[in-house]
């Protein structure tokens, strides 16, 4: 071989030198970037091995994680709606509630607003819900109303609310003397978790 290599011209020999110099640069930096691929998926796999170690703990772990979930939802619904319809539905389903105790008490429910108000959005993770009410009875009905709106859950507060005597019209002595209604203007709040 080596008789074949020295009896070619010499022009000859550098094409055939370039060409096999040109064949090991293209092997190499073939090789190379194979072997930066590799380093650089097994970096990869590397960072993502502790996050599948997790993934797979909370799969061998679903039935506790679940029951935990379950729990949490049932707590937290005792102390706030819960996402499942738009702000307004259950804006309206607590206007309902809240006019159906009125009218179970023994209140008449002249009118209710779901009404905004400026800490819609105090609290983080939640909606602040306000129902304004205007209603009119006796104090025992006004009782029996407050009892049913702290009884509720999830939890309402009434913020705001102010009692007057209902403006005596011309009547005889004996009305005026059994008339013991009040004018009820209250502000009832809940709290719906956000849609976030």
């Amino acid at each position: 071989m080596r008789d074949y290599l020295t009896g070619l011209p010499t022009a000859a020999r550098w094409v055939l030198v370039a060409a096999a110099g040109l064949f090991v640069a293209i092997n190499i930096m073939i090789l190379s970037s194979i072997s930066d691929g590799y380093r650089a998926e097994r970096d990869i796999v590397e960072r993502i091995r502790p996050r599948m170690a997790r993934l797979l703990g909370y799969i061998a772990r679903e039935p506790e994680l679940a029951t935990a979930a379950s729990a949490a939802q049932d707590a937290l619904a005792n102390w706030a709606y819960l996402a499942d319809g738009e702000g307004n539905q259950v804006g309206a389903q607590l206007q309902q509630t809240l006019r159906g105790f009125a009218e179970d008490a023994g209140l008449t429910v002249s009118g209710s607003q779901l009404v905004q108000t400026p800490q819609a959005t105090e609290y983080e993770g939640f909606d602040v819900m306000s129902v304004e009410l205007s209603m009119f009875g006796n104090p025992e009905a006004l009782d029996e109303f407050l009892s049913a709106v702290y009884a509720h859950k999830p939890t309402l507060v009434v913020s705001e609310m102010t009692v007057n005597k209902q403006r005596q019209r011309r009547r005889s002595r004996d009305d005026i003397a059994d008339d013991d209604t009040v004018v009820i203007r209250a502000r009832v709040q809940a709290l719906r978790v956000s849609e976030q």
